[in-house]
């Protein structure tokens, strides 16, 4: 399984609830390689991972939106696959020269700039998606440090590794 894929409002730093949307409004997204933009509404999600997803318009539901979104920019920690821990690493967001208050989300392979219509709005989803992706990455470190942890049988050697004082 893949990490990530890509496929058609509380604290940024608070341990979200399942599917709790984090951050949802309007933004301008560079359309492929032309000096486009296009307006679109868009919802960031914490599940087990990161969802950001996008719509044309906005939907009348933001919590439960009926419709499917246009596209979706998932990261998903959670895996054990030899190369997860790349993948989340792959994973940054930063500000952008393009225009005005952009930021670009750079994927392992693939690459989004968007644009805010504030500083201050730029700086609050930018804050939020980071504050996801350090959280991701600190899930997987620690579920790849809990997998070794696994591969020793010594219940001393597991002591030690925790650094547990009251080791057998």
């Amino acid at each position: 399984r893949r990490m990530f894929r890509s496929r058609r409002t509380s604290e940024a730093h608070e341990t979200p609830a399942p599917c709790q949307v984090l951050r949802s409004g309007y933004l301008d997204k560079k359309v492929s390689s032309h000096a486009d933009w296009r307006r679109c509404y868009f919802i960031l999600r914490a599940s087990s991972g990161i969802e950001l997803s996008y719509w044309h318009e906005k939907p009348p539901d933001v919590d439960a939106p009926s419709s499917p979104p246009r596209r979706e920019y998932v990261l998903r920690p959670d895996h054990s696959t030899q190369g997860s821990l790349e993948s989340v690493f792959g994973w940054k967001v930063e500000e952008s020269s393009l225009r005005g208050y952009a930021f670009c989300l750079r994927m392992p392979t693939q690459s989004v700039v968007l644009c805010a219509d504030s500083a201050e709005d730029r700086h609050w989803w930018m804050e939020a998606i980071h504050a996801q992706i350090d959280r991701c990455q600190k899930h997987a470190v620690s579920r790849r440090y809990e997998e070794s942890l696994g591969r020793i049988t010594s219940p001393a050697q597991r002591s030690l590794l925790r650094n547990d004082s009251t080791s057998p």
